[in-house]
């Protein structure tokens, strides 16, 4: 999310050459599927040890949002009035003060709201862990493969309660900065 937010940041505040053109790439690596890009990226996490572990599902479930929040907080950090910004730095604040003080809680729920996607998006996956996976199973993956038999479905049914509940009070936490943004 940080990183994604610095991006937009720099790409509505700074005077880029073709920072149109870095917006929409932004914006374009997060239309690939991620599961058509999974065979070379399995190739990438075994070539660096990052195969079949948290770290290296965490970096490919992060490459894809880090373009979306880009985008998102690219947006809204326009519609932020620079004339605040200034007569924040007028009134003696610096600009980390103005950032914190005056920016940031105008961008924040953009910043929810791209942190609401990405989570739901990553925890609910199993495709992309299908792939990347083997010893070191996501709980939506092992869910998946608990569906198999008639006996089992007790376990797919509570297991899919355990799942919607951390993204239910993830999403309940976050209401009201998205209320903010959308109203």
């Amino acid at each position: 999310m940080s990183f994604g937010g610095a991006v937009g940041y720099a790409l509505a505040r700074t005077p880029i050459k073709g920072k149109e053109g870095i917006s929409l790439g932004a914006l374009i690596v997060r239309m690939f599927p991620v599961v058509s890009i999974s065979v070379p990226m399995a190739i990438l996490l075994i070539r660096y040890g990052m195969f079949d572990t948290m770290l290296g599902l965490a970096i490919i479930y992060a490459i894809p949002n880090i373009g979306l929040t880009a985008w998102i907080t690219r947006s809204i950090f326009m519609g932020v009035n620079k004339e605040l910004e200034e007569a924040s730095l007028v009134f003696g604040a610096n600009k980390k003060q103005t950032f914190l003080k005056i920016t940031f809680p105008l961008v924040l729920p953009a910043f929810a709201a791209s942190s609401m996607y990405a989570f739901i998006t990553a925890w609910n996956d199993t495709a992309v862990s299908l792939l990347l996976t083997n010893e070191n199973e996501t709980l939506a993956l092992l869910i998946y493969k608990s569906m198999g038999g008639s006996a089992s479905i007790q376990y797919a049914a509570s297991g899919a309660i355990i799942l919607i509940l951390p993204a239910l009070a993830f999403t309940f936490l976050l209401k009201n900065y998205i209320n903010q943004m959308w109203g």
